[in-house]
């Protein structure tokens, strides 16, 4: 599996009606030459984009790395010897991206050494657990679909944490029709 980056213009587009729970695409603040990247899979005939995360204090308990759920992969490099968290992925943020706001990620074009090995770690955990990673997303999205079977008040906060994968669709949908008509 490869790292893709979307478009500016879609991403602000998106976090127009899904700022809740679409992480922001910092534009303005960018360190790297990377964008808003993640890795792209396929749900109910979209590309869904499951965006990247820097490692964040929530990460951890205790000084622990905690555990993947099934809404966040935490990346990890040398689990077994001397854990390092190196990002998350976060399914409960990704969205429906057309394939003309898709774009591959270069990361060996990047100037930043330390950086790029960052990239290639990430990429190497991901090709080694890209089945997991599907097989989650696909649940996740069953999970949010089946929504008002499941959702009770122990499991709400769960479910607010989720992009509202029906909506998001129709927005994508009209991202293109207003886009090609």
């Amino acid at each position: 599996m490869k790292l893709y980056e979307i478009s500016d213009d879609y991403t602000n587009y998106m976090q127009q009606y899904f700022r809740s729970t679409m992480l922001e695409n910092k534009e303005e603040i960018r360190t790297y030459t990377r964008k808003y990247v993640g890795v792209v899979i396929e749900i109910n005939n979209f590309k869904y984009f499951a965006p990247l995360s820097s490692p964040k204090d929530s990460d951890y308990v205790d000084g622990k790395i905690r555990n993947s759920s099934s809404i966040i992969f935490r990346m990890i490099k040398n689990y077994s010897t001397n854990p390092i968290l190196l990002g998350t992925i976060k399914l409960n943020n990704m969205i429906p991206v057309p394939e003309s706001e898709i774009k591959l990620y270069d990361y060996k074009n990047e100037k930043d050494l330390r950086y790029k090995s960052l990239i290639e770690d990430e990429i190497n955990w991901i090709n080694h657990n890209i089945t997991r990673i599907r097989k989650t997303a696909q649940s996740l999205y069953s999970s949010k679909m089946n929504e008002k079977k499941s959702r009770n008040e122990k499991n709400s906060r769960y479910f607010d944490s989720i992009m509202p994968f029906i909506e998001a669709e129709e927005k994508c949908r009209l991202w293109v029709f207003s886009k090609y008509n």
